[in-house]
């Protein structure tokens, strides 16, 4: 049943037939019957029939009303369960007047009353449009055996109002859970009946009255990936290789376990050191082992080859392969350095001197001629251009003097100098290593390089390289290869694409949380009774590039002034140190837990921190500085207690600095636990149940996704979606691919953690 009104003015004159002021107005209403011819919920085409009344008023001509009957046809659209488009064709005419007009008309409909509840009904025989009879016609519907009687949507599927892929009709359990794994009857699985649903287990076999964590997981007290109701050692230090029965490795069986064994891969019944490493018996002190001596009494002093036997000729080295030349050191020394972070022996030297010199890369130094030509085959088989094979006997020895005081700050200061240099075991000395800048065709050629050298400090000597026929040549360290630049080798690298520049955990995944870390040790190298003396001697390593600091470690007479170098935020990080302290020949090194230290910031005196450290320096401190992921902090000083800081702090203040007393500590992105699963964020939108209805329409499809709400900085789109849980970044390797394949382009792998589910 339907009612439809009409109102019309016109202005027109009927006596003039013309345009005029005088007004005509006509009011029509129906009561008409309409028939659906389909029964859909969404088209619905149907028949009209009707009565009603037209009444006419007019200013100038008799007032007329008369019955009208009307027929026609007409359809709704619905875009909701009330509103729906409507158009209409009637043809209306009267009962006492001859006149008769064809109307058309669209619209929007309101449907009134609420739909009575549907009464079990017997089961209609299907028609050719609705084969289950579930009152969807089967183009439209998405699940065209639902059985008889059953409430659907309006795709034609009952309903699942938890979304665990049983519909509500089956589903003994209507409210489970997100993302919970449910059996046949929509309940959520336990199958170990640990208390954690399988959803959520990892370690889904757990025995009968374990104790578990969040995970479903037995307890690990020392973490070693056995659990403790079968770990035989309980107690395995942290990051120990361990076997099936939770104890320390020793694969080798030299009684030295794996975490300690520096030499991992002994022989059997082979003698070992403390560090695994076989004790080697040299008799004649030559610096060949025993076993493989053939002259076991050479005297002392005799130059030996690799056999222990005594020299008698030398062969020089004077091959290299040059691969490419440019006109100034700086664009050689970049091209080359790039090349040596992937692990090639490439170093820089001058082959041309005068007006327009010439700086050549060179890969390599070579004892014999046919070796070189094997390498220039390999080179230009790998698409090197202008590889050129080249004798050039002279190179510039470099070794550790009063300045530059061992060879790591030599290496150092010629790479910032734009000088590549590369090692040779001394034909004199199998034990010594030596360093050599550039390779050259004359002596006079390498006196160039080795004057600029001298001028810059370096102790330098030219020489001809030369070795005994028998020993291997010691190759140019290869570095580790590390492509995503993470610092972790691609070898133990889980995340090989890290991007550049991300933080990353041990394992070279990205860290995304921030924490606060306290820094509390610090090495102390030295001790003088003032200051001045010992700001004097830390100035000097500073400006080497050492982290040498000064703090009053002892306020009473006689006062304490020591030096430390840097400061760690672990025991093992600092003794790693120390002990690197001590082969360089450093006295009186001491690891010492100094947690106070003085923070200093710019003011309205000093304005900036470059002017701090300016007058902080002549007052006799060094500040250093300790940069988190979100700032760099600056402190003076490191102290075991807040009482002899406020001390120095106080006489800081006094000069016009502003100071603050606290524990070094710093912000930064800790490593993940192991034992966080993975998922992977496909979308994310501003509107929840935007969110919601894409996660439905894909789990529908039998896609494992989900919704989640995350805080996001800086954007609304705090409602996202997620694919799966997965235990490793392995296990989701092959989802990633797949999903790739299917049109996910944006994926973003993330740690559940993270989530606020």
């Amino acid at each position: 049943m339907a009612f439809y009104g009409q109102h019309n003015v016109s202005f027109w004159d009927e006596i003039r037939q013309e345009a005029d002021f005088e007004k005509a107005g006509s009011n029509t209403w129906h009561m008409n019957v309409q028939y659906h011819l389909i029964p859909d919920k969404i088209f619905i085409p149907y028949l009209n029939l009707g009565v009603g009344s037209m009444s006419f008023d007019s200013d100038t001509i008799e007032d007329n009303n008369a019955v009208r009957v009307n027929y026609g046809l007409g359809a709704k659209y619905f875009l909701n369960e009330t509103i729906a488009l409507r158009g209409d064709i009637h043809h209306i005419f009267s009962l006492d007047d001859p006149d008769n007009h064809l109307a058309c008309t669209l619209g929007v409909t309101f449907q009134l009353g609420v739909t009575p509840e549907e009464k079990p009904k017997k089961a209609k025989p299907a028609s050719k449009y609705d084969q289950d009879g579930d009152g969807v016609l089967d183009t439209r519907d998405e699940c065209p055996g639902t059985p008889a009687n059953i409430i659907v949507n309006r795709v034609g599927c009952p309903k699942d109002s938890d979304m665990d892929g049983v519909f509500d009709n089956l589903d003994e359990c209507p409210q489970t859970p997100d993302h919970a794994i449910v059996d046949r009857a929509g309940c959520p699985k336990d199958s170990d009946m640990d208390g954690v649903y399988d959803h959520m287990d990892r370690c889904p076999a757990t025995p009968k009255n374990m104790n578990v964590n969040p995970m479903g997981c037995p307890p690990d007290q020392d973490k070693d990936g056995i659990p403790d109701h079968k770990d035989t050692c309980p107690n395995t230090p942290a990051d120990t290789p361990v076997d099936a029965n939770g104890c320390p490795t020793d694969h080798d069986e030299d009684g030295v376990l794996d975490s300690e064994d520096k030499c991992p891969g002994t022989p059997a019944n082979t003698r070992v050191d403390k560090n695994g490493c076989p004790i080697v018996l040299d008799l004649d002190n030559d610096g060949v082992p025993d076993s493989r001596d053939l002259c076991p009494d050479t005297k002392p002093g005799v130059r030996v080859n690799s056999n222990g036997c005594q020299i008698k000729h030398l062969s020089y080295v004077p091959f290299a392969v040059q691969v490419s030349n440019y006109s100034t050191r700086k664009d050689a020394h970049q091209v080359a350095m790039k090349y040596r972070k992937k692990g090639e022996p490439l170093f820089v030297s001058l082959t041309q001197s005068g007006t327009h010199p010439v700086y050549s890369i060179f890969y390599g130094v070579y004892r014999s001629q046919s070796e070189a030509e094997k390498m220039v085959v390999t080179l230009k088989e790998r698409r090197f251009r202008n590889v050129v094979l080249m004798k050039l006997p002279y190179a510039i020895h470099v070794e550790p003097n009063e300045i530059y005081i061992d060879d790591d700050i030599v290496q150092h200061q010629l790479t910032k100098r734009g000088f590549t240099s590369y090692e040779i075991q001394d034909s004199h000395s199998q034990q010594e290593t030596k360093y050599y800048v550039g390779a050259y065709p004359n002596e006079h050629m390498a006196t160039i390089i080795a004057d600029q050298l001298k001028a810059d400090g370096f102790k330098v000597t030219i020489e001809q390289r030369c070795f005994d026929r028998t020993p291997d040549i010691i190759p140019q360290t290869s570095e580790i290869v590390d492509q995503d630049n993470d610092g972790v080798p691609d070898a133990t690298d889980r995340c090989p694409d890290t991007p550049k520049n991300a933080h990353v955990d041990a394992h070279g995944c990205q860290i995304l949380q921030k924490e606060l870390v306290q820094v509390p040790y610090a090495i102390q190298v030295s001790s003088y009774p003032t200051r001045k003396q010992a700001h004097a001697v830390a100035l000097k390593y500073c400006k080497r590039g050492e982290p040498l600091f000064v703090s009053l470690l002892q306020s009473t007479d006689p006062k304490v002034y020591s030096i430390f170098y840097g400061v760690y935020e672990s025991t093992i990080e600092a003794e790693q140190v120390a002990q690197s302290l001590k082969k360089r020949h450093f006295k009186d090194v001491m690891l010492l837990k100094l947690p106070y230290a003085i923070h200093v910031q710019p003011n309205t005196v000093f304005v900036d921190m470059k002017t701090v450290c300016k007058h902080l320096n002549e007052k006799g401190f060094i500040a250093y500085s300790l940069k988190g992921c979100d700032e760099t902090r600056y402190y003076v000083g490191a102290y075991p207690n807040k009482d002899l800081a406020q001390i120095e702090a106080a006489f800081l203040k006094q000069e016009g600095f502003d100071v603050q007393v606290e524990k070094r500590r710093i912000t930064r992105r800790p490593e993940l636990s192991k034992e966080m699963p993975y998922v992977f964020l496909i979308s994310s939108y501003s509107d929840q149940m935007k969110a919601f209805e894409v996660a439905k329409r894909f789990r529908k499809k039998g896609d494992p996704t989900y919704n989640s709400y995350r805080d996001v900085p800086e954007t609304d789109k705090d409602h996202e979606i997620y694919y799966g849980y997965y235990q490793t970044p392995q296990d989701a390797t092959p989802v990633a691919q797949a999903l790739k394949k299917d049109g996910f382009v944006k994926l973003t792998f993330k740690i559940s953690h993270m989530l606020s589910v």
